[in-house]
């Protein structure tokens, strides 16, 4: 978008508003300064919930901060794990922690302290009541409805095989529980151990999925879930029912083909696409929405059999994505009392679209 504004003014202030601020309304950052996107892993051992964090730099390097946060302390205790861990773009974390004498589940929201390696808090939501399971699978998940954004944690065991949740996040200690309606529900997994949220709808490929699971070496499924229904946004009775399918039975390709271990940990960027670690090695693998394909990447997280990841579903994980609009101002003839400025606003040299603010105090 480029274009030339005059305004007669004695005084100009031009605000740039990129689409998606690295640091939003959460503690955790969405995309880079460039717009890519950042992907989070979290790994479990002890008492501690360890979270990395990964992005992809202009040279295509996979840079990794590993031990970016710790969250050491819980309001309970005999803890078997915390999982399910999940990012909203607004970059507010959470997670669900299980303990080893009982199965009821304890929501939590991860407050980080915005700077790599420090030790975060961690909020339990005491109000929501998500009952009991072995859920360890969660995305986050948004829709528009009349102007209004709704946005979701969407939890089960599995790829929706049991317990399967939506929590509404009305506000920072405001949330709302949702029972899902599955259909379909035998084409469910326990082996695909993490949900991501596809963040186009499926509209860049033939599959037309919103969220997406991966068995790895247990079949080597992909795993597809849409919303057929979502009535009542955002009131006590709103109803969510989703379709669950086999998108392919045979999924993967590269050098091996396939995963030789589950894939415990799914992370969300833009434009659908979703990245799924192999357990055993690190190794990332790229679902590639537009082209309904699957590949192992040359990138790689920390190998962990107790490990879980996200992302926010915004911003791009590799290729061309520079956020760099400008803004220019000069100052132009005079007129009577009056000073013309010409302002140019120009984001042609960036590949995501931007909002420009201009405010002005006309006098002195």
């Amino acid at each position: 978008m480029s274009f030339l504004m005059i305004v007669s003014l004695a005084y100009v202030t031009i605000e740039k508003i990129d689409p998606e601020p690295a640091l939003a309304t959460g503690n955790f950052d969405c995309v880079t300064s460039e717009g890519r996107a950042y992907l989070y892993q979290s790994t479990w051992s002890g008492s501690t919930l360890t979270i990395n964090r990964g992005y992809l730099n202009d040279s295509g390097n996979f840079i990794v901060q590993n031990g970016y946060q710790a969250f050491t302390s819980w309001s309970q205790g005999s803890i078997s794990e915390v999982n399910s861990l999940s990012v909203t773009s607004d970059g507010e974390m959470y997670a669900i922690l299980k303990r080893t004498n009982t199965n009821t589940l304890y929501f939590y929201e991860l407050e980080g302290t915005g700077s790599s390696g420090g030790t975060g808090t961690a909020s339990y939501k005491s109000g929501v009541d998500i009952g009991s399971g072995d859920n360890n699978a969660a995305t986050n998940y948004e829709t528009t409805v009349g102007g209004t954004t709704y946005k979701y944690i969407f939890t089960s065991k599995g790829f929706f095989k049991g317990n399967n949740k939506a929590i509404r996040i009305d506000g920072s200690n405001n949330f709302h529980v949702i029972d899902l309606n599955v259909n379909n529900s035998f084409n469910g997994s326990n082996k695909a151990k993490d949900i991501a949220w596809v963040s186009n709808s499926g509209s860049g490929g033939s599959y037309g999925a919103d969220f997406i699971g991966y068995t790895g070496k247990d079949g080597n499924d992909l795993l597809g879930a849409t919303i057929t229904s979502h009535t009542n946004h955002g009131n006590s009775n709103e109803a969510i029912t989703i379709n669950l399918s086999v998108l392919d039975g045979s999924a993967g390709s590269g050098s091996p083909s396939q995963m030789s271990s589950n894939s415990g940990a799914a992370m969300s960027v833009g434009n659908g696409d979703v990245l799924f670690l192999e357990n055993n090695s690190g190794d990332l693998w790229f679902y590639d929405e537009s082209a309904d394909t699957l590949t192992e990447t040359s990138h790689e997280f920390s190998s962990s059999s107790n490990t879980d990841g996200a992302g926010c579903g915004t911003g791009i994980f590799s290729g061309n994505d520079e956020f760099s609009p400008t803004v220019t101002a000069a100052q132009g003839t005079c007129s009577g009392s009056d000073k013309t400025v010409a302002v140019t606003l120009n984001n042609s040299g960036s590949d995501i679209a931007a909002n420009f603010v201009v405010t002005y105090t006309i006098g002195g």
